[in-house]
């Protein structure tokens, strides 16, 4: 993945958090509207109730699909995060494994035996 996708999913995430933010807002604002709503009968009491009632439904499928959006939007950072950590570790990993042959290299004993007792022969 590229360095940039997980600020562009992180931004995505934000605004999709605003627009439900509104959203919510807008449907609270309906429903308030549409208990304030008294019912006379009338044809046009009919249509208010009728448009108020579309719009909250209207709200709930749109507030529905942006929880699903941001829940996949937390899932890409979340596996782009863990994707991150894992590649971190395994570069880890291998330098202190380089780090340790590199100490095994420096540390071994010299290949001449120069200055080594003989073992005892019995």
């Amino acid at each position: 993945t590229s360095d940039h996708q997980p600020d562009l999913h992180r931004e995505l995430r934000r605004g999709l958090r605003r627009e439900l933010a509104r959203l919510r807002r807008s449907l609270v604002r309906v429903r308030e509207d549409l208990n304030n709503v008294i019912d006379d009968g009338s044809d046009e009491n009919s249509q208010v109730l009728d448009d108020l009632q579309g719009r909250e439904s209207a709200a709930l499928a749109r507030i529905s699909e942006i929880e699903t959006s941001i829940a996949g939007a937390e899932a890409t950072i979340d596996a782009e995060r863990s994707d991150l950590v894992r590649q971190a570790g395994l570069a880890r990993a291998i330098q202190a494994r380089l780090s340790v042959e590199d100490q095994n290299m420096t540390s071994s004993p010299p290949s001449d035996r120069e200055g080594v007792l003989a073992s005892p022969k019995y």
